[in-house]
Protein backbone atom coordinates (compact mmCIF):
# COMPACT_ATOMS: atom_id res chain seq x y z
CA UNK A 1 0.00 0.00 0.00
CA UNK A 2 1.21 3.87 -0.75
CA UNK A 3 -0.08 6.72 0.12
CA UNK A 4 1.21 8.90 -2.21
CA UNK A 5 0.63 13.71 -2.58
CA UNK A 6 2.30 15.43 -5.10
CA UNK A 7 4.71 16.51 -3.11
CA UNK A 8 4.38 17.26 11.44
CA UNK A 9 3.34 16.01 15.34
CA UNK A 10 4.95 19.05 17.34
CA UNK A 11 6.55 18.50 20.86
CA UNK A 12 5.88 21.30 23.86
CA UNK A 13 3.51 23.03 22.40
CA UNK A 14 1.55 25.21 24.82
CA UNK A 15 -1.56 27.31 24.09
CA UNK A 16 -0.63 30.95 23.72
CA UNK A 17 -3.50 32.42 25.52
CA UNK A 18 -1.90 36.51 26.01
CA UNK A 19 -2.58 37.44 21.75
CA UNK A 20 -6.14 38.35 21.47
CA UNK A 21 -8.16 36.39 18.25
CA UNK A 22 -6.16 38.14 15.02
CA UNK A 23 -8.64 40.31 12.39
CA UNK A 24 -9.49 38.81 9.10
CA UNK A 25 -6.43 41.24 8.01
CA UNK A 26 -4.26 40.07 10.06
CA UNK A 27 -5.09 36.18 9.54
CA UNK A 28 -5.25 37.14 6.15
CA UNK A 29 -1.54 38.80 6.15
CA UNK A 30 -0.29 35.37 8.30
CA UNK A 31 -1.13 32.70 5.34
CA UNK A 32 -0.15 34.97 2.58
CA UNK A 33 3.40 34.71 4.02
CA UNK A 34 3.08 31.24 4.74
CA UNK A 35 2.38 30.74 0.98
CA UNK A 36 5.21 33.14 -0.44
CA UNK A 37 7.48 30.69 1.77
CA UNK A 38 5.82 27.56 0.40
CA UNK A 39 6.60 28.74 -2.99
CA UNK A 40 9.76 29.15 -2.42
CA UNK A 41 10.32 26.21 0.20
CA UNK A 42 11.55 23.61 -2.15
CA UNK A 43 14.01 25.79 -4.37
CA UNK A 44 15.76 26.34 -0.72
CA UNK A 45 16.53 23.10 -0.01
CA UNK A 46 19.65 21.99 0.24
CA UNK A 47 21.53 18.86 -0.99
CA UNK A 48 21.70 16.82 1.63
CA UNK A 49 21.74 13.42 3.26
CA UNK A 50 20.20 12.52 6.07
CA UNK A 51 18.76 8.62 7.44
CA UNK A 52 15.01 7.85 7.70
CA UNK A 53 13.87 5.67 10.51
CA UNK A 54 11.12 3.93 9.41
CA UNK A 55 8.85 2.10 12.28
CA UNK A 56 5.73 0.55 10.66
CA UNK A 57 2.72 -1.09 12.55
CA UNK A 58 -0.30 -2.99 12.26
CA UNK A 59 -3.74 -3.91 13.97
CA UNK A 60 -6.96 -4.81 12.43
CA UNK A 61 -10.21 -3.55 13.51
CA UNK A 62 -10.60 -5.78 16.53
CA UNK A 63 -8.34 -6.15 18.74
CA UNK A 64 -7.38 -1.83 18.74
CA UNK A 65 -4.25 -2.88 19.71
CA UNK A 66 -0.95 -1.76 17.52
CA UNK A 67 1.28 -4.64 16.75
CA UNK A 68 4.79 -4.29 15.62
CA UNK A 69 5.22 -4.66 12.38
CA UNK A 70 8.98 -4.04 11.29
CA UNK A 71 11.72 -1.28 11.00
CA UNK A 72 13.24 0.13 8.06
CA UNK A 73 16.57 1.99 7.61
CA UNK A 74 16.86 4.60 4.73
CA UNK A 75 19.63 6.30 3.12
CA UNK A 76 17.34 9.75 1.83
CA UNK A 77 19.44 11.66 -0.83
CA UNK A 78 17.94 15.08 -2.02
CA UNK A 79 20.44 16.57 -4.79
CA UNK A 80 18.84 19.31 -7.48
CA UNK A 81 15.11 18.98 -5.88
CA UNK A 82 14.88 15.28 -6.40
CA UNK A 83 14.93 12.48 -4.07
CA UNK A 84 16.56 8.69 -3.97
CA UNK A 85 16.16 6.50 -1.29
CA UNK A 86 17.86 2.76 -0.48
CA UNK A 87 16.62 0.55 1.71
CA UNK A 88 19.51 0.09 3.98
CA UNK A 89 17.94 -2.03 6.75
CA UNK A 90 15.30 -4.35 7.56
CA UNK A 91 14.73 -4.77 11.17
CA UNK A 92 18.47 -4.00 11.72
CA UNK A 93 19.65 -6.40 9.34
CA UNK A 94 21.23 -5.28 6.08
CA UNK A 95 18.79 -5.09 3.10
CA UNK A 96 19.68 -6.37 -0.97
CA UNK A 97 15.92 -5.67 -1.59
CA UNK A 98 13.96 -1.83 -2.22
CA UNK A 99 11.28 -0.39 0.13
CA UNK A 100 8.99 -1.89 -2.77
CA UNK A 101 9.84 -5.68 -2.27
CA UNK A 102 9.71 -4.78 1.29
CA UNK A 103 5.78 -4.22 1.13
CA UNK A 104 3.33 -2.61 3.48
CA UNK A 105 2.62 1.25 3.41
CA UNK A 106 5.07 3.56 2.13
CA UNK A 107 6.29 6.67 2.77
CA UNK A 108 6.39 9.48 0.17
CA UNK A 109 6.66 13.01 -0.23
CA UNK A 110 7.43 14.58 3.13
CA UNK A 111 9.95 16.79 1.16
CA UNK A 112 7.97 20.38 0.30
CA UNK A 113 5.23 18.77 -2.65
CA UNK A 114 2.64 18.82 -0.31
CA UNK A 115 3.05 22.22 1.14
CA UNK A 116 3.76 23.73 -2.06
CA UNK A 117 0.72 21.71 -3.29
CA UNK A 118 -1.90 22.93 -0.43
CA UNK A 119 -0.64 26.98 -0.76
CA UNK A 120 -0.48 27.01 -4.41
CA UNK A 121 -3.30 29.63 -5.85
CA UNK A 122 -4.75 26.59 -7.94
CA UNK A 123 -5.59 25.10 -5.11
CA UNK A 124 -7.88 27.40 -3.27
CA UNK A 125 -7.64 26.48 -0.33
CA UNK A 126 -9.81 27.49 2.61
CA UNK A 127 -8.17 28.71 6.03
CA UNK A 128 -9.94 29.46 8.77
CA UNK A 129 -7.51 30.48 12.41
CA UNK A 130 -8.27 28.34 15.20
CA UNK A 131 -5.85 29.15 18.01
CA UNK A 132 -2.23 31.01 18.81
CA UNK A 133 0.39 28.68 20.24
CA UNK A 134 3.89 29.29 21.30
CA UNK A 135 7.04 26.51 20.45
CA UNK A 136 10.57 26.78 21.09
CA UNK A 137 10.05 30.23 21.82
CA UNK A 138 8.53 31.34 18.57
CA UNK A 139 4.82 32.39 18.08
CA UNK A 140 2.78 29.73 16.04
CA UNK A 141 -0.74 30.14 14.27
CA UNK A 142 -2.88 27.13 13.67
CA UNK A 143 -5.05 27.09 10.61
CA UNK A 144 -7.67 24.48 9.64
CA UNK A 145 -8.14 24.12 5.90
CA UNK A 146 -10.01 22.02 3.49
CA UNK A 147 -9.30 21.65 -0.54
CA UNK A 148 -11.94 20.48 -2.51
CA UNK A 149 -11.39 17.20 -4.55
CA UNK A 150 -11.87 19.12 -7.85
CA UNK A 151 -8.98 21.63 -6.87
CA UNK A 152 -6.79 18.33 -5.40
CA UNK A 153 -3.47 17.16 -7.19
CA UNK A 154 -3.71 14.36 -3.52
CA UNK A 155 -3.68 10.60 -4.95
CA UNK A 156 -4.23 7.42 -2.93
CA UNK A 157 -2.73 4.42 -4.05
CA UNK A 158 -3.98 0.85 -3.10
CA UNK A 159 -1.43 -1.60 -4.65
CA UNK A 160 -2.16 -5.53 -3.17
CA UNK A 161 -0.66 -6.96 -6.14
CA UNK A 162 -0.89 -7.18 -9.35
CA UNK A 163 -3.40 -4.36 -10.36
CA UNK A 164 -2.67 -0.88 -8.72
CA UNK A 165 -5.78 1.74 -7.80
CA UNK A 166 -5.55 4.98 -7.86
CA UNK A 167 -8.02 7.79 -6.97
CA UNK A 168 -8.03 11.78 -6.74
CA UNK A 169 -9.43 12.78 -3.47
CA UNK A 170 -9.77 15.98 -1.65
CA UNK A 171 -8.25 16.62 2.01
CA UNK A 172 -8.09 18.64 5.20
CA UNK A 173 -6.60 19.08 8.54
CA UNK A 174 -4.93 21.87 10.07
CA UNK A 175 -1.08 23.94 9.61
CA UNK A 176 0.90 25.80 12.26
CA UNK A 177 2.66 28.66 10.79
CA UNK A 178 6.06 30.51 12.60
CA UNK A 179 4.55 33.82 12.43
CA UNK A 180 7.80 35.82 12.21
CA UNK A 181 9.61 33.83 9.17
CA UNK A 182 5.89 32.37 7.71
CA UNK A 183 7.52 28.79 7.68
CA UNK A 184 5.32 25.73 8.71
CA UNK A 185 6.33 24.07 11.28
CA UNK A 186 3.65 20.91 11.04
CA UNK A 187 1.12 19.99 8.47
CA UNK A 188 -1.51 17.31 9.23
CA UNK A 189 -3.58 16.15 6.03
CA UNK A 190 -6.18 13.94 5.72
CA UNK A 191 -7.97 12.08 2.59
CA UNK A 192 -11.81 12.88 2.43
CA UNK A 193 -14.23 12.32 -0.55
CA UNK A 194 -13.12 8.60 -0.93
CA UNK A 195 -15.73 6.81 -3.09
CA UNK A 196 -16.95 3.89 -1.47
CA UNK A 197 -15.92 1.44 -3.12
CA UNK A 198 -12.46 2.51 -3.21
CA UNK A 199 -10.24 -0.17 -1.06
CA UNK A 200 -8.50 1.94 1.49
CA UNK A 201 -10.88 4.04 3.15
CA UNK A 202 -9.10 6.53 5.60
CA UNK A 203 -5.68 7.71 4.98
CA UNK A 204 -3.88 10.90 7.43
CA UNK A 205 -0.06 12.27 7.69
CA UNK A 206 1.51 14.58 9.86
CA UNK A 207 4.61 16.16 9.48
CA UNK A 208 6.55 17.42 11.85
CA UNK A 209 9.86 19.98 10.89
CA UNK A 210 12.62 21.59 12.92
CA UNK A 211 15.13 24.10 12.18
CA UNK A 212 18.16 21.48 11.18
CA UNK A 213 21.90 22.45 10.45
CA UNK A 214 22.95 21.60 7.30
CA UNK A 215 26.88 22.96 6.22
CA UNK A 216 27.19 25.07 8.93
CA UNK A 217 23.55 26.80 8.45
CA UNK A 218 19.79 26.08 9.56
CA UNK A 219 17.01 25.10 7.20
CA UNK A 220 13.43 23.74 8.05
CA UNK A 221 13.41 20.25 7.28
CA UNK A 222 11.14 17.37 8.58
CA UNK A 223 11.99 15.57 11.57
CA UNK A 224 8.98 13.28 12.20
CA UNK A 225 5.81 11.78 10.34
CA UNK A 226 3.36 9.77 11.16
CA UNK A 227 0.89 8.20 8.29
CA UNK A 228 -2.08 5.92 9.04
CA UNK A 229 -4.28 4.29 6.64
CA UNK A 230 -7.72 1.60 6.44
CA UNK A 231 -7.49 -0.41 4.10
CA UNK A 232 -10.13 -3.65 3.63
CA UNK A 233 -10.08 -3.58 7.41
CA UNK A 234 -6.55 -3.39 7.89
CA UNK A 235 -5.36 -0.59 9.43
CA UNK A 236 -1.59 0.13 9.17
CA UNK A 237 0.94 2.95 10.59
CA UNK A 238 4.55 3.88 9.50
CA UNK A 239 6.40 6.92 12.34
CA UNK A 240 9.12 7.81 10.59
CA UNK A 241 12.08 9.64 12.26
CA UNK A 242 14.73 12.08 9.75
CA UNK A 243 18.32 11.92 11.52
CA UNK A 244 21.94 12.79 10.75
CA UNK A 245 21.60 15.74 8.19
CA UNK A 246 24.09 16.60 6.45
CA UNK A 247 25.55 17.93 2.96
CA UNK A 248 25.62 15.73 0.06
CA UNK A 249 28.62 15.16 -1.69
CA UNK A 250 30.08 12.12 -3.54
CA UNK A 251 32.78 11.02 -1.01
CA UNK A 252 30.02 10.60 2.19
CA UNK A 253 28.47 7.74 3.24
CA UNK A 254 26.00 6.79 5.63
CA UNK A 255 27.02 3.64 8.26
CA UNK A 256 24.37 1.54 10.16
CA UNK A 257 26.36 -0.83 12.20
CA UNK A 258 29.00 -2.47 10.09
CA UNK A 259 27.15 -1.53 6.97
CA UNK A 260 27.81 1.47 4.98
CA UNK A 261 26.54 2.58 2.16
CA UNK A 262 28.09 4.46 -0.68
CA UNK A 263 26.19 7.46 -1.84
Amino acid sequence: MRVMALPVVAVGLTVWAATPRPTDTETAGDVERARAVAADYVKHIPDFVCTQTIHRYMRFTLPKKWLPLDTLSVKLRYSGQNEERQLIQHDGQPSGSTEEEAGGLRNVGEFGGMLETLFAPESQAEFHWESFKMFAGRQVAVFSYRVSRARSTYSLTFDPGGYAHVMIVGYHGMVDVDRETGGVLRLVYEADTIAPEFPMQFASTTVEYGYVEVAGKRYLLPVRSEIETDADGLRSRNISEFTRYRKFSTDSFIQFGDTVGNQ
